[in-house]
């Protein structure tokens, strides 16, 4: 893992084989972020879990990609719950065949890298509640 710092804009890369997730807490506890915007990402993944959720049925559906897929778009939020950064992220993905699949990432490995940037925000403070999960700003 490597990133670099301009202010308040971090510019990530995470190497294959690594947790997105957990790479992500390392850079929000490196530099403090708790509250942030996650700009973009780019690169590739495996492993991963994509969920849409249905407000009827009031759940999430999850759709697994064991496959490498490429990042076409990687996106979200930072916030605090529970005392600890959370991240509320939403992707593209493009499959071999060019067929693209998008939703809320729920967990996912680098296949051969990911390269983003966050903005750390200052004066927004982002919270997120630890029984609804209703962000609050």
């Amino acid at each position: 893992m490597s990133f670099g710092k301009e202010g308040n804009l971090i510019v990530f890369r995470f190497e294959d084989g690594k947790d997105v997730f957990e790479c992500l807490r390392h850079v929000a506890k490196e530099h403090q972020i708790r509250s942030g915007l996650i700009l973009s990402g780019i690169g590739m993944l495996r492993d991963s879990e994509i969920a849409f959720y249905s407000r009827d049925k009031k759940e999430y559906s999850i759709t697994n990609f064991n496959e490498p897929v490429e990042l076409l778009s990687f996106s979200g939020n930072i916030s605090m719950r529970n005392n600890e950064p959370f991240f509320h992220l939403h992707v593209s993905l493009a499959k071999e065949d060019g067929s693209a699949i998008g939703g809320h990432i729920e967990k996912a490995t680098v296949h051969n890298t990911l390269e983003g940037a966050i903005v750390k925000l200052s004066e927004v403070k982002l919270t997120r509640s630890s029984e609804t999960g209703v962000l609050s700003i």
